[in-house]
């Protein structure tokens, strides 16, 4: 009679082996895609932020007389954009660093012949690494920072 329970309950143990390792599979397959896809949402943000960005500071620095104009533009639209303070010393480091796509952007829309548009991705890039390094935290991350806007009241 014992022989008879072992032979059901090895195939059933068998069955539920293959089951288990099936639902860890589907799970495992489920969580890497969800990571996968989230790594890809990210990408497309940015890619779509970093195009808004460079939308605004080529219209800002599209009629800079010289390379202060230019450099003092794309300032103000690294300012407006990332809620940045030229006066903060903090943040002067940035506006340095920022000073090569501010150039790059000036020598693509001011350069005779044909341009090279890769200067200016190449010059983003950079900086944003640079950022991110520095900081922690991608560049166009910090449009996802809700800043609470506080009504000023006069009494």
């Amino acid at each position: 009679m014992s022989q008879t329970l072992t032979i059901p309950e090895t195939f059933l143990t068998l069955l539920k082996a293959e089951t288990v390792a099936a639902e860890a599979a589907e799970a495992e397959f489920r969580r890497s895609y969800y990571e996968q896809l989230q790594v890809l949402e990210r990408t497309r943000s940015f890619a779509h932020r970093r195009l808004h960005f460079a939308e605004k500071l080529t219209a800002a620095l599209d009629g800079a007389e010289n390379d202060d104009e230019a450099i003092a533009a794309g300032a103000r639209v690294l300012a407006d954009e990332f809620g940045l303070d030229a006066a903060n010393p903090a943040h002067q480091p940035v506006f340095e660093a920022f000073r090569a796509v501010s150039d790059a952007v000036d020598t693509v829309l001011n350069c005779e012949g044909e341009p090279n548009p890769a200067l200016v991705r190449d010059a983003l890039k950079t900086f944003e690494t640079w950022y991110e390094t520095r900081s922690g935290q991608p560049l166009f991350a910090l449009y996802d920072v809700y800043v609470t806007q506080t009504p000023v009241v006069d009494f």
